[in-house]
């Protein structure tokens, strides 16, 4: 399939993005047939791999009118525009009082305030000076069930991501930066 819009560089997709999708990827189960929220949703990728797993409604969320914008046409092009819809705004004020059965999010986590880095927007890599400025707008445990989740659901998800957060984020950025190293030096030796 041929993708007719040029993309947009400072909403491309990142190795984290290539992450979630493997992640969600790997529970497909939970998304076909659900409707999926995803919250900051920059270039769209993320929605049109649910929307290939099976997804029956596709909702983006973004503080960027570029993304919205974008997104909009890849789901066109993919033929997904019509169980699909974008908002501009913040995280999931425009879609306040929905249910989803999936919600991705692939936030700005970057211990940083607001710069453009490498060619993205600003809004791409500032999360505040410690990572957590979006992080901690969901409010935790009590945030989840303040906009609805049922307290022992919300507690069995937080019971896994809590774990995690302890070794997760520098787990993938050993990861990326293992891979960007042998790519570096395969590319050296049949380069040179």
């Amino acid at each position: 399939m041929k993708i007719e819009h040029a993309p947009i560089p400072a909403l491309r997709p990142s190795e984290y993005t290539a992450t979630l999708i493997q992640t969600l990827q790997a529970r497909a189960d939970n998304v076909r047939g659900a409707d999926v929220l995803e919250i900051g949703s920059g270039s769209g990728v993320v929605l049109a791999a649910l929307g290939a797993m099976g997804a029956r409604s596709l909702i983006g969320v973004d503080i960027e009118e570029a993304a919205v914008e974008i997104g909009r046409a890849l789901m066109h092009e993919l033929g997904f525009d019509s169980r699909a819809e974008f908002h501009r705004g913040d995280m999931w004020v425009p879609v306040s009082g929905r249910k989803f059965g999936v919600i991705a999010a692939n936030l700005p986590h970057f211990p940083m305030e607001p710069a453009s880095v490498g060619g993205r927007l600003a809004t791409w890599s500032a999360g505040g000076p410690d990572g957590r400025r979006l992080l901690d707008a969901f409010g935790g445990l009590e945030g989840a069930v303040e906009r609805g989740t049922d307290r022992e659901r919300a507690a069995e998800i937080f019971e896994l991501i809590v774990p995690f957060a302890d070794y997760g984020f520098n787990a993938s950025h050993a990861c990326a930066y293992a891979y960007i190293a042998s790519s570096s030096c395969r590319d050296a030796f049949h380069h040179r």
